[in-house]
């Protein structure tokens, strides 16, 4: 409920806006298809031959994201764009996913941009794909995720999650680099829109 003390006008109350990345990452976790397995052994496993290793058991899909205590450079999925002591070296693989950008279009909806960092260090950067070829690690990493997230409804907003340009400009997938010279991967940025009133009242 609103707290604005406004009786006469509908406003956004953004009760939603939280739930955003919890249930992106409880999606990811909880699928069980190709793209969601081929994902979490590109996360764990560091070999050129990921995708030829062990599914991850949900305690192991779980254990690999960053909960807020424990050292975080023991994880590889984080729900917030700075890392502290996991930067240096980014031994491991991460996917870190937040939103980047909240964009009102009106007094009820709002476009949510939410941005997938996806980062290896340079001894990481190459695996095979399902078909044999040598790739580069995050760009296949980004592919799962837009398998897996292009076109959901991942429970947030009144819309379906998307990337495309028709619904958010901010929509794109972008070159990272980050500080240290040896440490690079992917910005991707996907959209959802959020419509959310109290009471159903109209403007006067």
């Amino acid at each position: 409920m609103l707290n604005n003390g406004n009786q006469s006008c509908t406003f956004n109350s953004y009760k939603d806006l939280t739930k955003l990345p919890y249930n992106v990452i409880m999606t990811l976790i909880n699928e069980d298809n190709d793209s969601s397995k081929a994902f979490w052994k590109l996360l764990k496993y560091q070999t050129v031959d990921a995708l030829e290793e062990a599914e991850l058991s949900l305690a192991e899909k779980k254990a690999l994201l960053y909960q807020g205590n424990g050292l975080s450079q023991d994880c590889s999925v984080f729900l917030q764009p700075l890392v502290g002591d996991a930067v240096d070296d980014c031994s491991n693989v991460q996917v870190r996913m937040y939103r980047y950008m909240t964009t009102p279009s009106d007094l009820y909806t709002s476009r949510i941009s939410f941005q997938f960092d996806i980062l290896c260090n340079d001894r990481l950067s190459l695996v095979y794909d399902e078909d044999g070829l040598l790739c580069e690690r995050t760009d296949l990493i980004e592919y799962y995720l837009l398998n897996m997230l292009n076109g959901r409804d991942i429970g947030v907003g009144s819309s379906f999650f998307e990337f495309s340009r028709q619904r958010d400009n901010n929509c794109r997938s972008t070159l990272a680099i980050n500080n240290a010279k040896n440490i690079y991967g992917r910005s991707l940025i996907m959209s959802v829109l959020l419509v959310g009133t109290d009471r159903e009242m109209e403007c006067c």
